[in-house]
């Protein structure tokens, strides 16, 4: 498993906190005495979306995984809950337009070597909507297989990226 963030520790601490808390008021007072049902029943009660939801029920699936291994409870309540869908079909990031995304990889300036990879690196993660790894991640010939038709997400734009980093032709062309 991946390090966690520590905001990330801290939030599915308080979760299972707000968990426990509401078990204790309802008279759970032992690790062993956790069924699925009480689970469920915390879950329909909080006032939240269905990624927190289904963010709370990872924590608290995830705590319990912990004590399962150290051997505490036999087994794991949230396993068996049914987790919310939640699916997102629409980014709340905005994309740049053609002339916005043309306007600011013409900003950076490139006398110098790294305005260039600067410009390299906007421009591939604008034209193919990757994030930093996974552009860094790439070679010339991996943007080139994109363009021609691998079984990806990439903007209809991609050749436009060759331009804007400076190639009067293609790579391989």
């Amino acid at each position: 498993m991946a390090d966690r963030l520590p905001p990330m520790v801290a939030a599915d601490e308080r979760t299972v906190c707000r968990f426990m808390d509401w078990c204790e008021r309802r008279g759970l007072h032992g690790l062993r005495d956790f069924m699925p049902i009480h689970v469920v029943a915390y879950v329909e009660h909080l006032p939240l979306s269905r990624a927190s939801v289904r963010q709370h029920l990872s924590a608290i699936s995830h705590c319990f995984d912990c004590l399962v291994s150290g051997g505490v409870p036999q087994t794991n309540p949230a396993t068996s809950v049914q987790r919310p869908r939640h699916v997102v079909r629409v980014g709340k990031t905005p994309v740049l337009n053609d002339e916005e995304a043309r306007t600011l990889l013409e900003s950076i300036p490139t006398e110098k070597v790294g305005g260039l990879r600067d410009r390299a690196l906007i421009g591939a993660m604008l034209y193919t909507f990757g994030r930093v790894g996974v552009v860094i991640a790439m070679d010339v010939e991996d943007y080139l297989q994109l363009q021609h038709g691998a079984k990806c997400w990439v903007s209809p734009r991609c050749s436009n990226l060759f331009r804007h980093v400076g190639w009067s032709r293609f790579p391989g062309s």
